[in-house]
């Protein structure tokens, strides 16, 4: 049965009201296909379970942003699409947050990060692409921390422990011609620039 009616949202200020027009059940909760808009300008468009956003739906803000995909206990749970003001995220959310294997990019920067997400931060295994450069390997807390290495256009590559911006300890550098040479990660970076 479709029919409008006052629904409310929880956000982290509270209720929110808005206009639902779409399926109901019995208790007159949202149950089935339907959109409601909120007070707060929030567009939902998609399926509802007993009052809940449940099953496959789309979320609009009033600056439109988005976040399309499956859906939880009124969240974002499961494969997204997220388009936050020139970035944009598409992989695994639960509870609202990006975690596990997803890749987001920053479009206007051309930067483009394919991994691992723990808690809305790069965590685990993944790959950096900025520019010319590659950072393939290990996060924490969304900075390069753990075994990794830097790969750059021309074929060498400088690996080793990383901790944020350096390497801690001995680097690897891979010359494009097979030329392997070992040292401090500052000492390195400047034989590639020298090289080039």
């Amino acid at each position: 049965m479709k029919k409008k009616i006052k629904h409310s949202r929880r956000s982290r200020t509270g209720q929110v009201t808005g206009d639902y027009d779409g399926e109901v059940n019995n208790q007159d909760l949202p149950h089935g296909k339907g959109k409601c808009i909120f007070e707060d300008g929030l567009l939902y468009e998609g399926s509802w379970v007993n009052g809940k956003r449940e099953g496959k739906g789309k979320m609009t803000l009033p600056n439109h942003d988005y976040y399309e995909g499956e859906w939880k206990n009124d969240a974002p749970n499961g494969k997204g699409k997220h388009y936050i003001g020139g970035e944009y995220y598409e992989g695994d959310f639960v509870e609202g947050n990006r975690h596990g294997k997803g890749t987001y990019k920053w479009v206007q920067k051309q930067i483009k990060y394919v991994g691992e997400f723990k808690d809305n931060s790069k965590d685990g295994f993944g790959k950096y692409y900025e520019g010319d450069t590659v950072y393939e390997g290990e996060w924490k807390n969304d900075i390069r921390y753990g075994k990794g290495k830097i790969i750059l256009t021309e074929g060498s590559s400088i690996s080793g422990f990383f901790n944020h911006t350096t390497i801690e300890g001995e680097a690897i550098l891979k010359m494009s011609n097979g030329e392997t040479i070992k040292g401090k990660y500052e000492d390195l970076i400047k034989k590639i620039k020298w090289r080039n």
